[in-house]
Formats: structure tokens, C-alpha cells, sequence
């Protein structure tokens, strides 16, 4: 006799999915400082919206990520094979992230840039891990 066969539905995660149907929140923790990096220069958090292959980033932290203002510049991201693209632009300056999914996390590097022609790009390993967003009022 054969076993009945079981099929699980599982919510969506970072894994191989895109974002879906919800924003996922993640904290970002910084080292491995690189051409004078500091963490200061980076976001603590950001917060990536639905979208399958691409969607927007936003920023909770905005008051201590010194570079970012709102509704200045682009904040976007891109999934394509378990990697994830952010870029977070505030007119002159701004952070790319290149991340990889690692279980419920992302791992990778950002760095910081900026219009200058010359100017070295401050690069950090950054590990972004995920929590419950906020239920929206």
C-alpha cells in the first residue's frame, strides 16, 4: 500500500522567491571595513517591497543613514538566482549592496559612492537578517 502524499504550502521567504506578496524587513550588521569605511555610512535596516524580480527598498532608519534623503535619488532592488541588488541613491552619493541568500538571511558586501571622479569606495561585508515587519496601521 502507498503512503498518502503529503503537500506542503510554505509562506514565502528570501529563499529563491523574489520578495512576493509582503515586504520583508531586514537589520543589517557591518565588518570588515574597507578604504575608510565606518558603519555610519550604510543603513541599520532596510524594508524590501513585493515584487517578484524587482521592487523598491525602503529605509525605516533614514534619520541615522546621513546620506539618504526621501524622494531623492532611487531606491530599488533586483533578484535573479538567490542574489539580490539594492541600490539606495541620494542624489551625489549613494550604497549599492550585492547580497546572496543564506536560509532566512542575506550576505554580501556595500559599498559607498559617490559623483567624485576620484574617490575611493568605502566597502563593508554586510549581513542583512531578517525580522517580523511592523503590521501597518
Amino acid at each position: 500500500m502507498r503512503a498518502p502524499l503529503l503537500i506542503l504550502l510554505l509562506p514565502a521567504t528570501v529563499v529563491g522567491q523574489g520578495v512576493g506578496d509582503h515586504p520583508l524587513c531586514f537589520r543589517v550588521a557591518y565588518d570588515s571595513a574597507q578604504r575608510g569605511a565606518t558603519p555610519g555610512m550604510f543603513p541599520p535596516s532596510f524594508v524590501l517591497m513585493p515584487g517578484q524580480e524587482r521592487g523598491e527598498v525602503r529605509l525605516p532608519d533614514s534619520v541615522a543613514f546621513l546620506y539618504y534623503r526621501p524622494g531623492l535619488g532611487a531606491t530599488n532592488w533586483s533578484y535573479r538566482d538567490g542574489h539580490y541588488n539594492l541600490i539606495i541613491e541620494a542624489g551625489e552619493s549613494g550604497v549599492s549592496f550585492s547580497l546572496t541568500v543564506r536560509g532566512d538571511s542575506l550576505v554580501g558586501h556595500v559599498r559607498h559612492y559617490t559623483d567624485a571622479a576620484s574617490a575611493p569606495e568605502p566597502t563593508m561585508r554586510a549581513i542583512a537578517t531578517r525580522y517580523p515587519c511592523a503590521e501597518s496601521k
